[in-house]
């Protein structure tokens, strides 16, 4: 039988059917030879499908074979790829070096265009949201009588536990009920949903349809069988967990109204009503937010093809009957009929409209789930290149859009295991590996990786940031840098996708439906309805401007400073004594500087003193120099709150390698890991032990990542380094844990640096002051309850918090509740002569902070003759000596507190005892002492390289 004169329409001729063949470059005789026609009904498409080896597949609809996934590979494909994989296997044989570079070299510049053209379409997105709104008055003049009969198509299967919440969902649209026409659509062997929909007793709008049981078992092969039937003028697709925009099909019907004859298709937004469900929920919601927010609005801003999604999808129902509906083998059905629609040259708009569904919850259910996506994807790319020279002829610089966004993310999947394995190899065993993976990178290649390795992955985070703030989802962003775990799981759903593609390609893997319904979900009625943004309250506005475009001003800064790494710096200079690379978080002028970034400071600058040369590498906050000589400290500030460990990296390898003799390696919580790409004698500095910040102050799992980060991955990298703690808690602390096994940990405690200018007598009232970071951990709040106790007894009394950080406007209004806000003052960030008039004028220094490495405003407070009341936690036990320069309380504890307060302002001569103590407990402790002992840790490290040659491989 021949299938051509048939199954493309009743009315095609032969030569025509051939024409067809040929112009999509398919050989009739080797592809099609064992396909038979099933013919059906003759008006419609009900019945209609193929025979093909001997199996029937019922598809109602005639869609061409040439546009049909059911072959995966064509004969020319099937070549081409046979070709490819013995081009490659032969370049490994005979000159495995060459072909590496080759393939790592496509592959470099491949990631190089997609982070530019990721780029571009995000400044489209951003510069001119081509969704299309509406007004409040357009809802207003319709007239109901005049609105025309919408279909709904709804394929279940296996949906009878969220039948009765879709229900609702449908009821809830605002259309007439008389002009609705709803298609429940339910398998025939489907017996659960059937009794549940009898059980139910859907209203009289909505018709129940069973589809014949019979292959392939898929969405798309139900869909066409529910448009066959399908009576209103325009169509529309839902799925079981659906909860539309109530406005939905108005929008719709409006947008169709005024848009051209060509724009057949509308493709309303998705996101998720359960997105704080779990981890998963949090980061697919992320996804989404970005792929429909800002993704698709940047490719229909350049007039490109729109990957649809399998629901909201708004359609003129004739043209999309003459187009043949979708292709029943397709297991992304949705992505491969925007495609078609874009080639026949018709175009598909985004409205502004949200569907919200449910997010897959479960990992194994999602695997499954995202496989199936990426399978059908990458279905649809091969259908539409089954003739590339023609595809590129016809749609020029959109054909190459669809490499990126079709073909190559499917690819890029597959590859970034492999990447990330190789860059972790590079890393962990550079010595071993590290010359030969360099030698795969030539300097074009390299420079393309790395800048791709940077800013492609910061790209995608910002993204990621920028899709969940204009979807209103502020929770997300918190999450995003957790995206690289999700990511390996989507590679682990491509794999399995490859297999589903080879062994079973139209196998339907059924996404599980309902795992919410055990947490509470927002109501219809909660769904919020939003309009054009003048609607928007200028808070709100101003919220999302700050969100949208500061992470684009952070991805410019990172940029600057990627191309910095091939820049000119400041030359390194051998000095008399030792070159010393100090890598340190911030610096002393960076916004968030604390003690730590002193205690750095204060020891380099009496290094260079001695004669030997410093360099601070550290992060860049947006607000200072770039890189700035501060009192003989050659400071380079790169990089931001995460990225500078990321550029130590990078500015080692190519820049500093070889200029430098020790290495002063800081841990604020995560060190820079430098033993993995340099040899060179290294000091870890540890200031105190993070464990108990992380569990107190992160949220799962950021939190455990953390934990594990510096507990078990940072010990044995750093199991042969040195290590120098500021006190003796933070020592026994480090070796308690079994740390540094191999190295006896020093230490090195903090000096003071006030620069005493004039005589500041104690306040004539009671006075008290906090002086230091203002950070969650530091439990300033704590202070402020116990003082605003205080004023009960003592209303003179007053309370001086100086430092700035991110708790500042929540202590402001914690002082403004708690009714004291005339009796405190935030004075910021104070200079030195500042700080030093504050000090000697308090009566009490108050450290409430629950972890502290020292606390050098504890000593300096001490030289000022003030007494402080501190946390009795690790490392304010070393500067704080109880009962002799002050007291040790239990942490948190506000009424403990407000009495050791009370206590001595009551009590004059106690406080005088205590001030005269902590004059001569402060006269033990000096800068220079601190850095001669200092010194003397990195002199001994680097006279090892003397008897242990160094395995730095030096530059030139």
């Amino acid at each position: 039988m021949n299938i051509w004169n048939r199954f493309i329409t009743s009315k095609t001729s032969q030569e025509n059917v051939n024409q067809e063949i040929l112009s999509r470059g398919i050989q009739r005789d080797t592809d099609y030879n064992d396909f038979e026609v099933i013919e059906g009904d003759q008006m419609t498409s009900l019945g209609w499908g193929i025979k093909y080896n001997n199996t029937s597949f019922i598809t109602h609809t005639k869609l061409p074979l040439s546009h049909s996934a059911l072959i995966t590979l064509s004969s020319r494909q099937k070549s081409l790829l046979i070709v490819l994989i013995l081009t490659l296997l032969l370049g490994i044989i005979i000159n495995f070096k060459v072909t590496m570079v080759i393939v790592i070299g496509v592959l470099s510049f491949i990631y190089f265009a997609d982070f530019l053209f990721s780029l571009y379409v995000l400044l489209r997105s951003l510069s001119s949201p081509p969704e299309i709104k509406f007004k409040k008055s357009e809802f207003v003049d319709l007239v109901e009588g005049d609105l025309p009969v919408y279909s709904i198509l709804c394929p279940l299967y296996k949906e009878d536990k969220v039948l009765p919440q879709f229900l609702q969902a449908i009821d809830s649209l605002d259309w007439p009920k008389d002009k609705l026409d709803v298609l429940l659509l339910l398998e025939e062997d489907d017996i659960s949903t059937i009794t549940a929909a009898r059980r139910v007793g859907p209203p009289s709008y909505i018709r129940t349809l069973l589809v014949p049981h019979g292959l392939p078992k898929t969405k798309p092969k139900a869909c066409n069988f529910g448009l066959a039937h399908a009576k209103g003028e325009f169509v529309v697709i839902y799925d079981a967990e659906d909860k539309p925009d109530p406005l939905q099909l108005k929008k719709a019907y409006l947008a169709f109204k005024k848009l051209p004859d060509k724009v057949v298709c509308l493709q309303s937004k998705l996101n998720y009503y359960n997105s704080d469900q779990n981890l998963l929920t949090r980061l697919f919601t992320s996804e989404y937010s970005l792929w429909f927010d800002l993704i698709l609005p940047g490719l229909q801003s350049v007039g490109s093809m729109i990957p649809l999604g399998g629901t909201s999808n708004h359609f003129k129902t004739e043209l999309l009957k003459k187009l043949h509906g979708w292709d029943a083998f397709n297991v992304t059905e949705d992505c491969d009929l925007g495609a078609r629609l874009f080639k026949m040259g018709y175009k598909t708009e985004i409205i502004d409209s949200t569907t919200y569904e449910e997010a897959n919850s479960k990992a194994k259910s999602w695997v499954r789930q995202r496989s199936r996506w990426i399978k059908g994807y990458l279905q649809t790319y091969l259908v539409h290149m089954r003739d590339p020279i023609d595809f590129f002829k016809r749609h020029g610089v959109h054909a190459l859009i669809f490499q990126l966004i079709i073909g190559m993310r499917m690819v890029f999947i597959l590859i970034n295991p492999i990447l990330w394995l190789t860059t972790i190899t590079y890393f962990l065993l550079y010595p071993v590996v590290g010359s030969f993976i360099e030698s795969l990178y030539p300097t074009p290649v390299y420079y393309a990786a790395v800048f791709s390795l940077a800013f492609g992955n910061f790209l995608h985070f910002y993204n990621y940031m920028i899709g969940s703030a204009k979807r209103g989802y502020w929770d997300g962003v918190i999450y995003v840098y957790l995206i690289p775990f999700y990511w390996l799981w989507t590679s682990i759903a491509g794999c399995l996708a490859i297999f589903q593609l080879i062994a079973k390609p139209h196998f339907w893997e059924k996404t599980e439906h309902g795992f919410h319904l055990a947490n509470p979900v927002p109501k219809l009625a909660e769904i919020k309805v939003t309009f054009d943004l003048d609607t928007k309250i200028p808070k709100l506005r101003k919220k999302i401007f700050k969100v949208l475009f500061f992470p684009l001003s952070v991805l410019l800064k990172n940029l600057i400073d990627l191309i910095d790494v091939f820049g000119a710096l400041p030359e390194i200079s051998k000095k008399k004594g030792l070159n010393i690379l100090l890598l340190n978080w911030r610096d002393t002028k960076h916004i968030w500087a604390g003690g730590a970034e002193v205690y750095v400071h204060e020891i380099a600058k009496r290094w260079v003193a001695e004669g030997n040369g410093v360099t601070l590498f550290c992060g860049w906050d947006g607000k200072t120099l770039r890189q700035e000589n501060i009192e003989g400290v050659n400071v380079i500030r790169r990089g931001g709150f995460y990225s500078v460990y990321l550029f130590a990296f990078l500015y080692y390898l190519c820049r500093f390698r070889g200029k430098f003799d020790v290495i002063i390696d800081c841990e604020n919580g995560i060190p820079f890991f430098s033993p993995l790409y340099t040899g060179i004698p290294k000091i870890l500095l540890i200031h105190h032990v993070h464990q108990d910040v992380f569990r107190k102050h992160l949220s799962f799992p950021l939190s455990n990542i953390a934990c594990f980060l510096e507990s078990k991955i940072m010990p044995f990298i750093y199991q042969n380094t040195k290590i120098v703690t500021i006190s003796q808690s933070s020592k026994e602390d480090i070796q308690k844990r079994g740390w540094g096994k191999n190295q006896h940990a020093g230490v090195v405690n903090p000096g003071i640096s006030l620069l005493k200018k004039g005589n500041f007598p104690k306040t004539q009232h009671p006075s008290f002051l906090y002086l230091g970071r203002l950070k969650e951990y530091k439990n300033v709040d704590v202070a402020l309850k116990a003082f605003a106790e205080i004023v009960k007894l003592h209303s003179d009394a007053k309370f001086n918090v100086a430092g700035s950080g991110e708790s500042l406007a929540k202590l402001i209004r914690l002082s403004r509740s708690l009714g004291i806000s005339d009796s405190v003052t935030f004075h910021g960030r104070v200079n030195e002569d500042e700080k030093f008039k504050l000090l000697c004028e308090s009566w009490i220094s108050v450290q409430p902070s629950s972890f502290e490495g020292w606390g050098i405003t504890v000593v300096e407070s001490n030289a000022c003759g003030t007494p402080v009341i501190a946390s009795d936690v690790k490392g304010l036990r070393d500067s704080v000596r109880d009962d002799l320069t002050g007291y040790l309380i239990e942490p948190k504890n506000v009424e403990v507190l407000a009495k050791a307060m009370e206590y001595l302002i009551v009590n004059a001569g106690e406080r005088e005892r205590l001030g005269n103590n902590c004059r001569l407990w402060a006269s033990y402790f000096s800068w220079d002492k601190s850095a001669r002992v200092f010194l003397s840790f990195v002199n001994i490290e680097y006279q090892k390289k003397i008897l242990i040659p160094s395995l730095e491989v030096s530059q030139g």
